[in-house]
């Protein structure tokens, strides 16, 4: 099962917000017992930065596709006129 384009966006929305969610947590808990600054957490951190940033990238996307398609749907094509 494929999914469309707007389900698609919006599940590259969730898992952004997700990972955000995540992330923001994991340092909060890092700062609390101290190891910030550790490099498990910063490659961690990282790691999930790239995929919160490309997630958001694909929504942005994926929702300017749709809607483009919905304005060119929108339009009277020239029998129409």
């Amino acid at each position: 099962m494929k999914l469309n384009a707007s389900a698609q966006a919006k599940l590259y929305a969730m898992t952004a917000l997700a990972c955000g969610i995540w992330l923001i947590q994991s340092l909060y808990e890092s700062t609390q017992d101290g190891s910030l600054t550790a490099w498990s957490t910063l490659v961690f951190s990282a790691c999930l930065l790239v995929v919160i940033l490309h997630s958001a990238r694909q929504a942005v996307l994926g929702m300017k596709a749709v809607r483009k398609s919905q304005e060119e749907e929108d339009k009277p094509s020239d029998e129409e006129r």
